[in-house]
């Protein structure tokens, strides 16, 4: 199995309200054409080329939106990087990962996994 390059998606909240942008694109240009277009205007500064600069990124925008930009294709970066983005979301919300809050994280991770593995892999 291997990972579509160069495509962006958003995935929709179900319980949760919030959406997820996930990104395995290469060419910066485009992802932040893509970002201009989605983003609060307040949101434009924070775009940086820092997106591009590590295996994975997880960003949580000021305005609420979050990107989960993917450069090394691999089970273990794309793990990593919807863990940074649930604990943002459970953040929002107010709420930790504790023993009472464990199966809401779970819950999450294992969604956006799915979802990132039925829209990204070939």
């Amino acid at each position: 199995m291997r990972i579509r390059r160069n495509k962006i998606e958003i995935i929709y909240g179900t319980i949760y309200p919030f959406d997820v942008m996930v990104s395995t694109e290469t060419n910066f240009n485009k992802l932040h054409k893509f970002l201009i277009d989605k983003l609060p205007e307040e949101s434009h500064d924070e775009i940086d080329s820092e997106l591009m600069s590590s295996d994975g990124r997880t960003i949580m925008f000021s305005t609420g939106q979050t990107i989960i930009q993917i450069n090394t294709l691999t089970p273990n970066i794309i793990a990593h990087e919807i863990f940074h983005a649930v604990s943002f979301f459970m953040m929002k919300i107010n709420t930790p990962l504790n023993m009472d809050t464990n199966e809401a994280y779970a819950y999450l991770v294992g969604y956006l996994t799915g979802e990132i593995y039925k829209r990204f892999m070939i």
